[in-house]
């Protein structure tokens, strides 16, 4: 009896050898997996996912995490069915932003024009230079 165990444990792993993919999936087989994923698959196709469910599904959740801000930031309460967002404040904070950003791109279109012409007149000396030696 112990000499054909050991036989048939000699063969079983010149086959399991002879693989080509592991199997990792336990006692089910590879066909039995497929068609749960496709039952799955089908039942999911009937409802369609919004993005955060999306994520939720891909990324999982996480307490105290903010998609796209990371920790520590405050959680913002969902609101309920049929609330509006303040959009007229979003605008106005958008265009706040905006401004600040103009600004900034004036004082450096100032500043590079100011560098531009210094280096303008550092040449034109550099060539005079050259030419009246």
């Amino acid at each position: 009896m112990e000499e054909i165990l050991k036989d048939r444990s000699a063969q079983n792993k010149v086959n399991i050898s002879k693989l080509k993919v592991r199997h990792t999936a336990g006692q089910k087989s590879f066909q039995r997996l497929f068609d749960e994923m496709a039952k799955e698959q089908a039942t999911q196709q009937q409802t369609p996912l919004n993005e955060e469910q999306i994520v939720e599904d891909v990324l999982g959740s996480r307490s105290g995490y903010i998609k796209g801000q990371g920790l520590a930031q405050p959680a913002v309460p969902k609101r309920p069915h049929g609330a509006s967002s303040s959009s007229s404040s979003i605008q106005n904070m958008i265009d706040q932003v905006r401004e600040e950003h103009r600004h900034e791109i004036e004082k450096l279109k100032e500043k590079n024009s100011r560098q531009l012409k210094e280096m303008r007149k550092k040449m034109i000396q550099m060539m005079q230079g050259l030419r009246n030696p």
